[in-house]
């Protein structure tokens, strides 16, 4: 199975779990325990949410889960890159 199909799964009985806590609240009334309970649903819900929109971003695109690969190149930087830049923390450089 895959992360989304996981994923899915998961929501599917999500929903299901709050059905059954609503019926919940309709037997039991509304009292702490039930809303915990619904609290526990929702935190639950949002938790999937932000799993599957992590596993949107990993797989991006080329192979699922592969990261992209940025180069950086071998060569020096150009000195006027480094013009405004401080010394701070290295010492004096320009003696």
């Amino acid at each position: 199975m895959s992360t989304g199909e996981h994923l899915a799964s998961a929501g599917q009985h999500v929903a299901a779990l709050r059905s059954v806590v609503a019926g919940l609240r309709r037997s039991a009334g509304d009292t702490v325990d039930v809303r915990r309970l619904e609290e526990d649903v929702r935190r639950v819900a949002a938790d999937l949410e932000l799993l599957g929109q992590r596993a949107a971003t990993r797989s991006g695109p080329g192979r699922p889960g592969q990261e992209e690969v940025v180069y950086i190149p071998d060569t020096d930087y150009d000195p006027s890159f480094w013009g405004d830049a401080d010394d701070e923390g290295l010492g004096h450089t320009r003696r």
